[in-house]
């Protein structure tokens, strides 16, 4: 349960929970299907967001100010 610590670490340091990128539009950005947001998300490889299984389902978090320095386009862009 990483994912769900690291939800509450960026809450304490002030980090707005509700202002997420989408993961169509991070897909659509980065040319990038979907499915490679997803999974890379899930399993912490994408430095831009986490991922967090409430039950069954998946629910994601991209921040839009760490997407843009990832893929070096301005938040205004995204």
């Amino acid at each position: 349960m990483k994912e769900v610590g690291l939800i509450f670490s960026l809450m304490e340091k002030g980090v707005c929970m509700s202002k997420s990128l989408s993961v169509i539009r991070a897909a659509e950005i980065m040319g990038k299907s979907q499915q490679f947001i997803r999974i890379g998300l899930q399993r912490g490889l994408l430095p831009f967001g986490t991922a967090v299984k409430l039950s069954s389902k998946w629910t994601y978090y991209i921040s839009p100010k760490q997407f843009s320095e990832y893929v070096g386009v301005s938040e205004n862009e995204i």
